[in-house]
């Protein structure tokens, strides 16, 4: 397990399970969400149905780019999501 944050409302777990180096500090990064109960698993859901509300997306989002900074990594965009499965692609700081 990479890491353990708690926010305020939730605890949330993750795994990076590949990071990809394409050249020139940029990497496609493969992070999987782990999560801890129902509220959790309905947002990662809905953002991959496209039926997310806006806490859900930026609760999410603002997560996997705190992932990413947590490793030295500055996000550019969200390239794929399978399930519980975020492909980003970032440049290493």
């Amino acid at each position: 397990m990479d890491a353990l944050i708690t926010t305020k409302r939730q605890l949330m777990k993750f795994q990076i399970i590949d990071e990809n180096n394409l050249g020139n500090k940029r990497f496609v990064v493969k992070i999987q969400l782990l999560p801890e109960n129902m509220t959790e698993a309905n947002s990662i859901r809905n953002i991959e149905a496209g039926t997310a509300d806006d806490n859900e997306r930026v609760t999410v989002t603002n997560f996997l780019h705190f992932v990413l900074s947590q490793k030295n990594y500055s996000p550019i965009g969200s390239l794929d999501q399978q399930g519980e499965i975020f492909t980003i692609s970032a440049f290493k700081n």
